[in-house]
């Protein structure tokens, strides 16, 4: 179908609604603000110009006017109005590459308004998909990467889909037309269908680091941070620090009084002696040249000055810092990204790393506190390490924060920023202005630890197959820290599970056991059995009834209370665990944890709400569906029962909501946000059974 050109801008007083701070409904582009940091773009976006069919006629210019509003409308719903889980700003990229393969198929198929889409006609997509999605583009053949139908790719087109007929009520509210049918069927889920009907199987755990290259890796990075980088954190001091220091030099394009004090410091960094980090005497790596050759990972050679050399050993120990924390903590890229160095306290440490004594006041704990923005953007902590009270011990991911700290202050204050990472923006040399200095994204910090295991770890022992054709360090991806992290603390002890998930900010320990440790066999005893201990303690704090609990589930228990204690005891018993547990084993139970609740579905699996959604429940599913299951999803499930550990993850929600309705611009805007109330009082009530009451209803956020 050949469209007629035109350029659209909505005449209705709907075209200068704002959807977003950075946006109007009218927009060719809708702007969004990032929830993870260290993202490159400087906000998320959905381009309505850039949904093309393949002979160019883009949904914008050329598209029918309806369908336009209609996924418009569809997008400004799935952010505002979602019937479960949202569309997020990280997301939309993806939305706009299956909206604009929607829109290929449905300019071939003549198809001019998303009322046209019943079930015959998504059967027609399916096709579609499998005869056009890697059709190589125009612009995709000058450098962009051809499309392919993978698992990812065609889950993603299939939801949207099915989110399409979803979302059709806030969509008919705003009066534009909506699918007639659910597509694929009553009963059709987007993992089932592509697995099955498209043949598209998913692909398996996410694979951890290789032993052989993930222990020489941190061996050599936990090295970096020793005395390496305190002579590098000395000799920056050197170079910027004084009268005649750079920092304190006036640049004037690399003339005169800049370039003198840069011949200086050239001289202070050649006759730097550094250290020695073994007992033997010898220093850790000989002195800076006047010139030395260095190999690059893409195997260019190039020569260095000494200021150049010497940014490199800023930059190696920055990288040494990176592999260290992700390796020992398995924190997420954006979340070390999100980490504030604030104002130093007097250790040099960052104003994100906290400390805590345990109860007993045995140890001290380390944590680090940032954002992490998996299901939604939250303040985390992090466990980074302990140590006994009154010893100096440092453990090394403190150490790395420390040394980020220390060594990235002068660059921070330059740059004003206040970040704990920050980047060089300029290819070689020191920064010489405040432009000079970036922010650091998220896609680097792999390239960095890639860089590192080439230029520092010894690699030589590691098994042919392994290096491969580009070498072993190209299995180091900054990801892959999380399952190598968490199965190491699994060969230590299966009972850390639950803390496994917690500190992975997972949303189930379901996704812990089979999306990072997996089914390998030597595993599976061992996870079983703690599975059956956190099941039996579950359970007899349920039949003790002396701590508060909430949820659907809660009411359940408390009915049953008696017969419970009857089967398990009470707890008070010297053997109620070996008790419990035997009940537990005999019984085949399972109770599923995570940071927003226990999931008692193995006691009544047809009531498991995400079970009922994806069409799969039945009394053989007594695990959650992790394709669909989200808190929100939970909330409202009759399996959900909430402990007083799961309520810190409702206060934070209740925080969110709170902080989006109150600032809501207008009394129209707060009623516009329904949805964010709801959530509000979901987890305002929650928290109450657990808490008692919060504010006074004269201090809730209101909708009106």
């Amino acid at each position: 179908m050949a469209l007629a050109s035109k350029n659209f801008v909505q005449a209705s007083a709907g075209g200068t609604r704002r959807v977003s701070p950075h946006s109007v409904w009218s927009d060719r582009v809708w702007k969004y603000d990032h929830v993870a940091p260290g993202q490159r773009d400087s906000h998320a976006q959905i381009d309505w110009g850039a949904i093309e069919n393949l002979r160019s006629e883009n949904l914008y210019d050329h598209g029918p006017t309806e369908l336009l509003e209609e996924l418009r409308t569809f997008v400004d719903s799935w952010i505002n109005e979602p019937l479960e889980s949202t569309l997020g700003p990280g997301s939309l990229s993806g939305v706009e590459v299956t909206l604009r393969a929607m829109f290929e198929w449905m300019s071939d198929e003549h198809v001019m308004s998303v009322g046209e889409i019943d079930e015959e006609a998504s059967w027609s997509y399916v096709d579609w998909l499998h005869a056009n999605y890697e059709i190589v583009r125009d612009d995709e053949r000058v450098g962009g990467r051809p499309r392919q139908l993978t698992h990812a790719s065609a889950y993603r087109a299939i939801n949207t889909l099915l989110k399409l007929y979803e979302q059709r009520a806030p969509m008919r509210r705003a009066g534009v037309a909506t699918v007639p049918e659910r597509p694929f069927g009553p009963d059709s889920t987007a993992l089932s269908f592509v697995v099955g009907e498209m043949g598209l199987p998913r692909v398996g755990k996410l694979q951890p680091i290789p032993d052989e290259i993930a222990l020489p890796v941190l061996t050599a990075a936990v090295a970096m941070i020793g005395r390496p980088a305190s002579d590098v954190i000395e000799l920056q001091s050197r170079v910027l620090s004084g009268p005649n220091g750079l920092a304190n030099v006036e640049y004037s394009g690399g003339q005169g009084e800049y370039r003198q004090s840069l011949k200086t410091h050239s001289e202070t960094i050649l006759g730097f002696q550094f250290g020695t980090s073994s007992d033997d005497g010898v220093p850790w790596r000989e002195p800076i040249e006047a010139t030395a050759n260095r190999t690059m990972i893409d195997g260019r050679e190039v020569t260095l000055s000494p200021i150049q050399q010497f940014r490199r050993l800023i930059i190696s120990v920055v990288e040494a810092c990176v592999v260290v924390l992700q390796g020992l903590t398995g924190m997420r890229a954006h979340e070390i990204i999100s980490l504030e160095a604030g104002k130093l306290a007097s250790d040099g440490s960052p104003e994100c790393l906290i400390s805590r004594q345990t109860s007993d006041g045995a140890f001290e704990v380390y944590l680090t506190q940032g954002i992490t923005a998996k299901g939604g953007r939250r303040k985390a902590k992090w466990v980074v390490g302990a140590r006994p009270v009154g010893t100096d011990y440092e453990p090394p991911t403190v150490r790395a924060l420390r040394v980020l700290a220390q060594l990235l202050e002068p660059w921070r204050k330059l740059g004003g920023r206040t970040a704990l990472l920050v980047s060089f923006r300029a290819a070689k040399g020191l920064p010489k202005k405040a432009s000079s200095i970036g922010k650091v994204m998220s896609g680097p910090l792999t390239f960095w630890q890639k860089e590192f295991a080439f230029e520092y770890a010894d690699l030589s022992g590691v098994s042919a197959a392994l290096h491969g054709e580009h070498g072993a360090y190209w299995h180091i991806r900054g990801h892959r820290w999380r399952p190598t992290f968490a199965i190491h603390l699994f060969r230590i002890h299966p009972k850390l599970v639950p803390a496994i998930s917690s500190h992975l900010q997972h949303t189930s320990e379901v996704m812990t056991q089979h999306g990072y440790i997996g089914n390998d066999p030597s595993f599976l005893d061992a996870f079983n059995t703690a599975r059956v201990q956190f099941t039996a303690r579950a359970l007899l704090q349920m039949s003790s009834g002396l701590a508060p609990a909430a949820g659907s589930a809660a009411r359940l228990v408390d009915k049953f209370r008696d017969e419970l204690r009857q089967q398990i005891g009470d707890g008070t018993t010297e053997n109620a665990q070996d008790s419990a547990e035997e009940f537990v084993v005999l019984h085949g139970l399972n109770i599923w944890n995570a940071p927003h609740g226990c999931c008692l579905m193995a006691l009544m699996p047809d009531k498991s709400r995400c079970r009922q959604m994806s069409g799969t429940a039945g009394w053989r599913r007594i695990t959650p569906d992790l394709a669909i299951r989200t808190p929100r999803i939970c909330a409202g499930c009759e399996c959900l029962y909430v402990r007083k550990e799961h309520e810190p993850y409702w206060r934070s929600v209740a925080e969110e909501y709170t902080a989006v309705l109150n600032a809501a611009d207008s009394p129209a805007r707060r009623a516009e946000l329904r949805v964010s109330h709801s959530r509000f009082t979901v987890a305002n009530a929650l928290i109450q059974r657990l808490s008692g009451p919060l504010p006074t209803d004269s201090e809730k956020p209101s909708a009106n």
